[in-house]
């Protein structure tokens, strides 16, 4: 499993690394909201906590793009109100954890959330591809192929869509979010994936329209 956790303050984010480590969690963490945002952009999260008053973007900024990639939120913060807890849950966060904490409730919050989030490693299999949704990982033959996080979810909605003719404009809202992204930038993610996961047959190109992965090939 593998967390994020995003905190400007540095003893509160040393100690709930070194926590979560010490479970055998693999852990990153980030002390701002663009520092957090990029991470989230560049890895495949099964959890991220979340402090709310963050310098540049704050936790509740970061929630739509967070939502985006379908990852639970655990929010750490000092805002103890009724108003302040219905935002974020308002914003979709899983749970909320006020400041100061003990680390026993901390670690009891994540095993639930990831629990609940994931209650089982699901496996997905199209041809020599094997994908585990819990951890987020492709192997061919035993061999985990490393994927970026554009990557794994372009894979996973072709594969979810199998036989089904998508195009470029849909693929591009579905999976980028459609706003200020090139038609060249789907291109170039279906040229990696046709090369690193041997999909050159699979994924057939459908003039002046879009792609389409084969049930048969």
């Amino acid at each position: 499993m593998k967390i994020l956790v995003i905190e400007d303050d540095p003893h509160i984010r040393t100690m709930v690394v070194q926590t979560l480590t010490d479970q055998g969690y693999e852990t990153d963490s980030a002390y701002d909201g663009q520092m957090g945002a990029d991470a989230i952009e560049l890895n495949a999260y099964n959890l991220i906590i979340l402090d709310v008053m963050l310098p540049i973007h704050t936790g509740y900024d970061l929630m739509p793009m967070i939502k985006d990639y379908n990852i639970p939120v655990l929010m750490l913060t000092a805002l103890d109100s009724i108003q302040d807890k219905i935002a974020a849950y308002d914003l979709g966060v899983e749970d909320y954890l006020t400041k100061p904490f003990e680390t026993p409730e901390l670690l009891a919050r994540v095993k639930v959330i990831l629990r609940r989030y994931h209650k089982e490693a699901e496996q997905m299999q199209y041809y020599h591809l094997n994908i585990d949704t819990l951890a987020s990982t492709v192997t061919i033959a035993g061999e985990v192929i490393s994927l970026t996080p554009m990557e794994y979810r372009l894979l996973l909605f072709l594969i979810e869509n199998t036989g089904i003719a998508l195009s470029r404009d849909y693929l591009l809202e579905q999976i980028w979010g459609g706003e200020h992204t090139e038609t060249r930038t789907l291109d170039l993610h279906i040229q990696r994936l046709r090369k690193k996961l041997q999909l050159e047959r699979n994924i057939r190109t459908i003039f002046k329209f879009g792609y389409i992965l084969d049930k048969s090939v």
